[in-house]
């Protein structure tokens, strides 16, 4: 009778190593598959912001490059203007030039009709 008790005792003994080491497994199981788990969310995280910063320089980039082509366009703009007001002024310049000369020749007769 003692050695049944000893052989049922060894056996839940066993029995209880069993469940225990396969407990102990799917614990470890489980922790690897967290960590696991947290490695790819990690990645993933140090992925998306590192592609934000990427996009965010190529907005900035291109932010840039707006500015200075607009920039480029109102100094394009600047200079036409320019040029016609120099063409304007150059028109202007001529037409008293002119205009001078006409009124100096009208003197020179005015001056030639009084001496007579």
């Amino acid at each position: 009778m003692k050695q049944r008790l000893v052989e049922e005792h060894h056996h839940e003994k066993l029995k209880y190593s069993a469940v225990t080491a396969e407990f102990r497994r799917n614990e470890e199981e489980r922790a690897a598959k967290m960590k696991q788990e947290i490695y790819v969310r990690e990645r993933k995280a140090v992925h998306e912001k590192y592609k934000e910063k990427h996009l965010a320089q190529l907005r900035a980039l291109q932010n840039y490059q707006e500015r200075v082509q607009q920039e480029e366009l109102r100094r394009q703009e600047r200079e036409r203007e320019l040029e016609r007001l120099e063409r304007e002024e150059e028109e202007l310049l001529n037409r008293l030039k002119m205009t001078q000369e006409m009124q100096k020749a009208a003197y020179a007769e005015l001056e030639v009709a009084l001496e007579v």
